[in-house]
């Protein structure tokens, strides 16, 4: 393959990035949308141990975290990716997923979207007509970069030898929060402003 093809490979690859990007997450969003809709349908059924466990908030149409609505297949499919990603790439000693990942809530919601964005990938290449730059996308921009980023950002990275439970932050100081809200000019009472 010749320097030119390469190049008209790789710019062809860019714009079919571009364009399919917005339209990947519009489906996504629509996806999670419905998704959310349904769990919310079955909490009010009698599904109110997820319910409970929500983030604070007033607003029934928000949605909630992945592991607050995942079911226990969705917990089993996840684990049983993340142990053949594990095994697979057999990833450096510094990229390790370690066995107490369901513990670390942080880290358990980067596994569950780095999951969903390998479905969508694995799916476009499998029913891509041609030569497709999905799977190799996901590579360069999701796999390797959320590992890192589960590594450096989370407390996870000290359960090398030992579980290390996370800790918790801090919550809002009620007493800031009503300053600023009472500090706001009038146009913006009624919607935070960040």
């Amino acid at each position: 393959m010749s320097a030119e093809q390469l190049e008209e490979l790789v710019r062809q690859f860019a714009l079919r990035v571009k364009r399919e990007q917005h339209e990947v997450e519009e489906v996504l969003g629509e996806v999670l949308q419905r998704l959310s809709a349904l769990e919310q349908g079955q909490a009010r059924q009698g599904g109110t141990e997820a319910a409970a466990a929500a983030p604070a908030g007033d607003d029934p149409a928000m949605p909630s975290p992945w592991s607050y609505r995942a079911t226990e297949k969705d917990w089993r499919d996840l684990a049983g990716w993340v142990d053949w990603i594990s095994t697979h790439y057999a990833p450096q000693l510094n990229l390790r997923i370690w066995p107490c990942w369901p513990s670390h809530g942080g880290v358990v919601e980067e596994l569950a979207a780095l999951h969903a964005a390998w479905r969508a990938a694995a799916l476009a290449d499998a029913e891509s007509q041609s030569v497709s730059p999905d799977m190799a996308y996901w590579h360069q921009m999701w796999l390797w970069p959320t590992l890192d980023r589960i590594r450096q950002n989370y407390m996870f990275k000290s359960c090398e030898t030992d579980h290390t439970p996370d800790r918790a932050g801090r919550p809002t100081d009620p007493t800031v929060l009503e300053n600023r809200i009472a500090a706001a000019p009038a146009r913006d009472k009624g919607k935070m402003s960040t």
